[in-house]
């Protein structure tokens, strides 16, 4: 345990991208809600709106970045 957490200090940058590339593709993985409400179709929208903010803010503050996180940009809109 010690190792992983010496790492993350020794490599803050590449956690925080990886920890953003594995976030990003579990939202992008969530199933349209069927129903008109309830939880998940919260839980699905609130996933959804964090995931395009992160990568409108990547996206603004590194433009070198381009279309590398178009994703969160093209979900779905109820």
């Amino acid at each position: 345990m010690n190792s992983i957490i010496a790492s993350i200090h020794a490599h803050p940058t590449w956690w925080a991208m990886g920890s953003y590339y594995v976030f990003s593709n579990a939202v992008s993985t969530l199933p349209t809600p069927a129903g008109a409400g309830g939880f998940y179709r919260w839980f699905f929208d609130f996933f959804h709106g964090l995931a395009g903010n992160i990568s409108r803010i990547v996206a603004t503050r590194y433009p070198q970045a381009g279309n590398v996180i178009q994703g969160a940009n093209n979900t779905p809109k109820p």
